[in-house]
């Protein structure tokens, strides 16, 4: 399904819309797993950001605050256009910066990748358990750690590992090094031993309990790793074009949330982003093997990340007034969760969306910030449910912005059939499933 937008401008600044069509926002399912560095249930298709993109004039400085696997980035970087990318998940900074590396980026990651192998100490000189044994085993965990922590330029001994000690390091790698630990990243997800769970999203932490040599050795996880980045290396550079010298001056990439953005005011011409949905996916539960192979302890991704995440599943243990929200669809919708009859609306359920429309309102106010003043935002959502309770995230997003001085200018609408509001089949007792429609917000800063 496609739509025309219809054609209105802002002089001197970005178009609101050309008369071009733009596609589907949704990503192609038979991309997934099989051309794509990384399998990532969020975000939108690169053939809807190349469309529009097109309409952003050549200086324009773009911004996406949930960057997640990095599309927007990538297609900024090959329209030859500058862009910051924002995530607060270290393991989608690595995902995102090695999604634009290049043919010399690829060769140095390769030979640096195959020294660090043939320089791998053993196991005997690590002094404390690594997070990773669980699932690889006690040889590979280190193996591992080796690898990572040499590419960040860390002491693969280090064992008070924080999440800004992380941050800080992939904010300043280079798309090389996040290639190599890229690689890593589906070599463990591929091959470890994780325990199945009823939810997609969520992967499961082990006891050590798996008795020895049930997963692949060390020679073998070797082999692996040089199968897989010879895999990963043909994804990159055949099927996305890339052979030819890097430029990395066009996008930036960091570390950071949307909620306190390291960036100047009024210094962005465009957005186009997508905020996490109201579907209480647990971003960091999903990504638990790759936070664990960049060397995060499970206290501290269940702790700090977990809890620091937009749309977390976890409580922040932040009181936050409705007062505060400037939008009464979302001040009705909160005090009919919180008086639904259902078991923890009252309590839990209650504080979770609470503290969800509080970060996103304080992100619309961070994006009116940095925003320039006929600047424009293009933002993709989708509405969900609680319960027979629906969440018109679209019309609560358009509210928020409005509060901040941002005015919905044009919507385009496209269906949606698979959506991860259909997981939890406990909630066909209050609804039945139904094709959802994916929004997309165009938007203005007025002043």
């Amino acid at each position: 399904m496609q739509n025309r937008s219809p054609d209105i401008k802002g002089e001197g600044h970005p178009a609101i819309c050309t008369d071009i069509e733009i596609r589907t926002p949704k990503r192609n399912k038979s991309l997934k797993s099989k051309k794509e560095l990384f399998p990532y249930y969020a975000g939108f298709s690169e053939e809807f950001a190349q469309d529009v993109l097109r309409t952003c004039p050549e200086h324009s400085n773009i911004l996406d605050p949930w960057n997640g696997s990095g599309t927007t980035t990538f297609v900024t970087q090959n329209l030859g256009l500058k862009s910051i990318g924002l995530d607060l998940n270290p393991a989608m900074v690595v995902v995102s910066k090695a999604r634009l590396s290049f043919l010399d980026d690829i060769r140095l990651a390769e030979n640096e990748l195959e020294a660090l192998s043939l320089s791998f100490p053993g196991a005997s000189v690590f002094k404390a358990c690594d997070v990773l044994e669980m699932w690889v085993g006690r040889e590979a965990s280190y193996y591992f750690r080796w690898i990572v922590c040499s590419a960040l330029q860390l002491d693969p001994n280090e064992t008070n590992i924080s999440l800004k000690i992380i941050s800080d390091a992939v904010s300043s790698a280079a798309a090389w090094q996040c290639f190599i630990i890229l690689t890593v990243f589906r070599v463990v997800k591929n091959n470890a031993m994780i325990e199945k769970s009823s939810n997609p999203t969520w992967i499961k932490s082990r006891k050590l309990e798996t008795p020895a040599g049930t997963g692949p050795n060390l020679i073998e996880w070797k082999a692996l790793l040089r199968t897989e980045f010879s895999r990963l290396s043909e994804i990159s550079l055949v099927d996305q074009n890339k052979n030819f010298i890097s430029n990395h001056e066009f996008s930036a990439i960091l570390c950071a949330s949307s909620e306190k953005m390291p960036i100047s005011n009024d210094s962005i011409d465009f957005v186009l982003t997508s905020p996490p949905y109201c579907t209480r996916i647990d971003y960091a539960k999903s990504t638990l093997i790759e936070l664990s192979v960049l060397g995060l302890p499970l206290d501290e991704i269940d702790g700090t990340v977990r809890r620091s995440l937009m749309g977390t599943t976890a409580i922040k243990n932040v009181q936050n007034s409705l007062d505060l929200i400037p939008s009464d669809k979302c001040r009705i919708l909160l005090d009919r969760i919180k008086n639904h009859a259902s078991s923890g609306s009252k309590s839990y359920y209650f504080k979770n969306f609470s503290q969800y429309f509080h970060s996103l309102n304080n992100s619309i106010g961070e994006i009116s910030r940095v925003l320039k003043v006929g600047g424009i935002s293009y933002v993709v959502v989708q509405g969900s449910h609680y319960k027979e309770l629906e969440i018109d995230l679209p019309g609560i997003f358009e509210e928020l912005s409005c509060s901040h001085g941002i005015i919905l200018k044009s919507m385009l609408s496209f269906e949606s059939s698979k959506h991860f509001g259909r997981i939890n089949i406990k909630s066909l007792k209050y609804k039945k499933h139904s094709i959802m429609n994916e929004k997309v917000l165009i938007l203005e800063k007025a002043i």
